[in-house]
């Protein structure tokens, strides 16, 4: 299974701000995953602006890391 990681960076009055979100779906492989991600990345800027009550406009970056779920044994 593969978990995926958020990783989102915007400027806010008090300075960049770069932070993690993860995600809640768990995929069967990396492809799913990326493509997920692909396809939801708008949708996570949007929801980052609504987060920080911020216009619409603003520039949010966001990138996502893909990676094996549980713990290594």
């Amino acid at each position: 299974m593969i978990k995926m990681l958020w990783i989102v960076t915007t400027l806010t009055v008090s300075g960049p701000m770069t932070v993690t979100v993860p995600e809640t779906t768990v995929f069967n492989d990396q492809t799913a995953c990326a493509r997920f991600a692909e396809d939801m990345t708008g949708r996570m800027q949007d929801w980052v602006r609504g987060a920080l009550r911020a216009d619409w406009d603003l520039e949010v970056d966001i990138k996502f890391r893909c990676e094996a779920s549980g713990d290594p044994v």
